[in-house]
Formats: structure tokens, C-alpha cells, sequence
């Protein structure tokens, strides 16, 4: 009989001793361990190493991942190893684990080559740009209304509600829009804060970029939700072939993983495949049902030459408006998303298309005055990008609006140590308007020494006014006008561990603090003898005899002590007592 060496779960068990309490919680969410069933950091590491658990962490990992796993790319091996599915080879780079690499090569024999639809080489450029613009506009809508975070077993996401509220915003189609939230929100473009979606700082920094890397980011969001047979569904929806491994036969060609041969149908992910090619049609990655050069060459992990490609085929941008005297602006190509969004501080896009139609109102003058911007640089900012200059209506509308922005002030209030809000006004008549406006009976506004006061906080004084189109705006103790709140800004989303996982990962860096690595292989030699005599199975011990010689025993073990172990030698028919030290490997029978 051939000595089995000692099994990989060592080789993860040393690997888990260099992780701490974050690293653990991380490690435990990715691998989707079950907490409960694990008590130390031995029975971690055989999780872990577990086939159908090593089948199941491949199933989840995202084609870009998988498929450079497959060409063994460094980076890939390296997120592997975040896994514990590669492990560092004598202090070197990862390289993965025998059951990693067999379920690896079962589920993906060979890395394929995509290959473009003979009519669809760039048609995909205009979608592909439609969708940079679309990442804009999308980021820009949840800083005009609050968007509602829903919290689910699965994570947050936005509800189906707020998502076709937003689809008619955009005037788009509801699944597209949702997609490109959560692609917004994959990349780390959008977050939650306070139950409500925000940009964050990596979104704001959005409307900086170039459109390619805009659609770039979008594509590397997309990429990430691929799974195997969603790509092999897509390509074969797209009229193309996949190769996958075939289905065992009916003997038996190989073992089942929850019913399914590994890396088939074990890895299918629920989902519309109709859905899926609208998704790959809105980035461009499709067109007229099938793949674009450009497509083809984001599969095959080409993502820089696809971009080169479409980058070239964007429509030219332009820096320069047309300011009709209607008020309203016409582009006579796309924007730079930086001057699209400077232009939207005073203009409502009341359009977007290659020519994209914006109107000057005296409510968006309002709201940029809000924000801070003066008079003059609303008119400074005009002049500046119109090639008509400014007309006279749209001037005076400017002045106007300026006069009378700001005539009901409201400011925070001390009394008694209590923070109020008071409410006055530059004109005769307000406040007593003011008072009788049944729509703003909520704020329980009180007259007080010629001014009007309330409990309400002064931000939810101002933003009611506002809504009731009064012309109102903070100011401080001296009577300056301060800009209104400013846009939030949301931190990155790192979701935190519940609170099973959060308790053992702290459990196991204390085990893998105090351990020693040394004591492995006896712990796991252990483990496996006393498994056995639990169940009165035979095993074959391997026994070190002197530094040239080992000898194989068939063993039942009675007994399992801390430095030996005792067991009848059922061919010799007597009793044997061999020290720890001296097993060099443990084979079941």
C-alpha cells in the first residue's frame, strides 16, 4: 500500500495561523462557512479543504477570476490564496491546491476564445457610450431625492419601487437601470448612509473621467457578476460555443456534487437569460443577438484593447452650448461629464440624446444659489459656455430670481439650551402667509417676538419652505446667507459580519495567536486515529522504523492519549503502543 502524506487541510491550517480576527470574519463571509460547525482551527481548515465546499467556493468565483485561476495569472492566485484554495509554496507564490486545481481543471478543461459576430464588430460602441453617460445621470439622481437603502438577508440593494421611480427620471428601461445601479454600487461608485444611497467619494470623482473609463468601470462591475455558466449561457444565447465538461455517464464517470457533476450544473446561477443579453447589449458587449469585437475581447480578459476600440469610436465631445432666449441650452454633441455636471448646477437636463436638450428655470437659479454659487458666477458660467451668449430673457430671469432668493431667512436658535429654529422675513406679509399655509401646519410654527419659531431642526425648516416654493435660505447669528446642506457623501460599503461569524472569527485568531504550528501534524494525527477508534475501523498506519525505513501497519485503535496511541494489530493479532512521533502518515481503510 503507498503511504498517504498528510492531507492539504495542514497546508490551509498554517495559513490560517497568519490570519487576524478581520482577516477570519472575511475568510469566513467569502467561503460562506458555517460558523456553528466549526470549533477550532483544524476543523476550519478541513471545511475548507472539503471537495464539495472547494466545488462549491469555484462555483461563486467570478469569470475573470476563474479564468485567470485557469491560466494560473498571478493575481488570480493570489485572491485564490484570500480563499484557501491556493496556499504559498515554500515562501513563494500560491500556487493552488490538488483539489483546487481537479476541480478547476473538471469545471474548466480549457480556457476558451471569444470570438466576434460576423455583423457586429463595432456596432457596440454607441450603447457602450449611452451607458458612461447613463453611470452620470444615474449618481446625479440620488443627491436631487433621498433613495431608500433595503437591507435583505443577502445584503442591501434598491427596492423594485425606487428603481422604476428612477427609470422614469431617466426616461430608460427599469431593468437596465437597475443593473447600472447595482453596477454603481459593485464598484464602490454608490454606498449607503444613513438608510439612504449616496455617491461615494470614487463617484464623485465619476463625472472626472474620461467616458471609456466610466464605461470601464461599468464592464468591471459586470464582469464581476458573471459566473461560468452564466458566460456559457450568454454565448450560446448569443449563438456562439461554449465548451463545457459534459454530464458524468450513467455508470458513474464521476462523483455528484449536490446531484450535479462538479462544475456543471453545480454552478449555475438563477437568473433570465433575455435579461443577461440586454445587460451585455447595454454595454456594448453584444449587438443584434451577438458578441462585438469589443465584447469578445472583454471575455477573453482583453478589457484594455476593447476599450482602445470603443475609445475610438466615441462621438467627439464638445465644450460649448447653444443658450436659446426660451431658456433653454442645447448641446450640439456630448459633454465632458465634468462641464455636463457644472452645466446641471443651474440647468435641469431635460433631454439627454447625442444632442442633449437642458432648460434654465428660475427654481434651477434657485437651487444654485442654495448651493452657494453668487449671481455673478451663475452669469460668468453662462457666458462662458454659450456660443449666443446670454439673451436678455434669460438674464433678466438670472436677476430676478437673485432679488428674490433668500427674502425668508431661518437660522438655529438657543433657548434655554434647547435648539430651535427661527423663521423671518425681508418683506412685509410673509410671515402671516407664512402661518395660514396649511401645508406647512407640521412645522408648528409660532409667532415670537416678530419672527416665527419651531422646534423642527433649521436644515427641515429650510427644505420645507423650499418644497412649498418659498424663497427661503439659512443664515447665520450675523445674517449671512449660508449655502443649504450639501450633497452627502457616502463612505465606502464594507458589510459588516453577523454576529455567529464576528464571534468566531474572534474565537479562532485567539486560537491562532496562542497556537503553535508546530503541534499540527500531531493535532491532526490525533484527530484521525481517535476518528477511528470512535468508529472501530482499521486504518493503515505508516510507521517510521529508522531514518531509511518506514513499515506499514493495519491498526484498530482502543486508545488515543496526547504523545501515543494504542491499537490492536489485527494481522499480528496483538497489541501495539507507538508514540506520535513516529507516525508518519494515517491512511483510511
Amino acid at each position: 500500500m503507498t503511504p498517504v502524506e498528510l492531507p492539504d487541510s495542514l497546508r490551509i491550517l498554517a495559513a490560517l495561523r497568519r490570519l487576524d480576527e478581520p482577516g477570519f470574519a472575511r475568510l469566513l463571509q467569502a467561503r460562506r462557512v458555517n460558523a456553528r460547525a466549526v470549533g477550532d482551527l483544524l476543523d476550519l481548515a478541513e471545511w475548507l479543504d472539503a471537495p464539495r465546499h472547494v466545488a462549491e467556493a469555484l462555483a461563486r468565483l467570478d469569470w475573470p477570476t476563474l479564468r485567470d485561476l485557469r491560466r494560473r495569472e498571478p493575481a488570480a492566485l493570489e485572491r485564490a490564496a484570500g480563499l484557501m484554495l491556493a496556499v504559498e509554496v515554500d515562501g513563494g507564490a500560491p500556487e493552488p491546491l490538488p483539489e483546487t486545481a481537479r476541480a478547476l481543471d473538471a469545471a474548466l478543461p480549457a480556457v476558451p476564445r471569444f470570438a466576434p459576430g460576423a455583423e457586429a464588430d463595432d456596432a457596440g460602441a454607441a450603447a457602450a457610450h449611452e451607458a458612461a453617460v447613463l453611470a452620470v445621470d444615474a449618481l446625479a439622481l440620488l443627491d436631487a431625492a433621498p433613495r431608500v437603502v433595503r437591507t435583505t438577508r443577502e445584503g442591501v440593494r434598491m427596492s423594485g419601487v425606487e428603481v422604476r421611480r428612477l427609470a422614469a427620471e431617466l426616461d430608460r428601461d427599469a431593468a437596465l437601470v437597475g443593473a447600472v445601479y447595482r453596477w454603481l454600487h459593485a464598484a464602490g461608485l454608490m454606498a449607503p448612509l444613513d438608510e439612504v444611497w449616496h455617491p461615494t467619494a470614487a463617484g464623485r470623482r465619476l463625472v472626472e473621467l474620461p467616458a471609456i473609463d466610466r464605461w470601464r468601470a461599468l464592464v468591471d462591475a459586470w464582469l464581476g457578476e458573471q459566473r461560468l455558466a452564466e458566460v456559457a449561457e450568454l454565448v450560446d444565447g448569443l449563438g456562439g460555443e461554449f465548451p463545457l465538461p459534459a454530464a458524468p455517464d450513467a455508470d458513474g464517470g464521476t462523483d455528484e456534487v449536490d446531484g450535479a457533476a462538479p462544475g456543471t450544473a453545480a454552478i449555475t446561477l438563477p437568473g433570465d437569460p433575455a435579461a443577461r443579453i440586454a445587460a451585455a447589449e447595454a454595454l456594448g458587449i453584444a449587438d443584434r443577438g451577438a458578441l462585438t469585437a469589443a465584447g469578445a475581447e472583454v471575455l477573453d480578459g482583453r478589457v484594455d484593447a476593447a476599450a482602445a476600440r470603443f475609445a475610438a469610436a466615441f462621438p467627439a465631445e464638445v465644450t460649448q452650448v447653444y443658450l436659446q432666449p426660451d431658456q433653454t441650452i442645447i448641446a450640439p454633441g456630448p459633454l465632458p461629464a465634468a462641464l455636463d455636471a457644472r452645466l446641471r448646477r443651474v440647468a435641469v437636463l431635460e433631454r439627454r440624446a447625442l444632442a442633449s436638450e437642458y432648460r434654465i428655470t428660475a427654481d434651477s437659479i434657485a437651487d444654485a444659489l442654495g448651493e452657494g454659487m453668487r449671481e455673478a458666477e451663475i452669469r460668468e458660467l453662462l457666458a462662458e459656455l454659450s456660443l449666443t451668449g446670454v439673451p436678455q430673457p434669460v438674464d433678466y430671469l438670472i436677476g430676478a430670481t437673485a432679488e428674490r432668493f433668500g427674502r425668508v431667512r431661518v437660522r438655529e436658535h438657543d433657548r434655554g439650551g434647547r435648539t430651535v429654529a427661527r423663521v423671518r422675513a425681508l418683506e412685509p406679509g410673509i410671515l402671516d402667509a407664512l402661518r395660514i399655509d396649511a401645508g406647512l401646519r407640521p412645522l408648528g410654527l409660532r409667532p415670537v417676538d416678530d419672527e416665527l419659531e419651531t422646534s423642527v431642526s433649521p436644515a427641515a425648516v429650510v427644505k420645507s419652505l423650499v418644497d412649498a416654493r418659498y424663497p427661503a435660505a439659512p443664515e447665520d447669528a450675523a445674517g449671512r446667507i449660508l449655502p443649504l446642506l450639501a450633497p452627502s457623501t457616502a463612505p465606502e460599503h464594507s458589510p459588516e459580519p453577523g454576529q455567529t461569524v464576528a464571534r468566531t472569527a474572534t474565537e479562532l485568531a485567539e486560537q491562532a495567536a496562542a497556537g503553535d504550528d508546530g503541534d499540527d501534524r500531531a493535532t491532526w494525527l490525533r484527530r484521525r486515529l481517535e476518528l477511528a477508534r470512535r468508529a472501530k475501523a482499521p486504518v493503515a498506519v505508516t510507521v517510521r522504523i529508522d531514518a531509511a525505513t518506514t513499515q506499514t501497519l493495519r491498526l484498530v485503535p482502543t486508545a488515543v492519549a496526547p504523545q501515543r496511541v494504542r491499537a490492536r494489530d489485527a494481522e499480528a493479532e496483538v497489541e501495539r503502543t507507538l508514540p506520535l512521533s513516529s507516525i508518519v502518515a494515517v491512511d483510511e481503510l
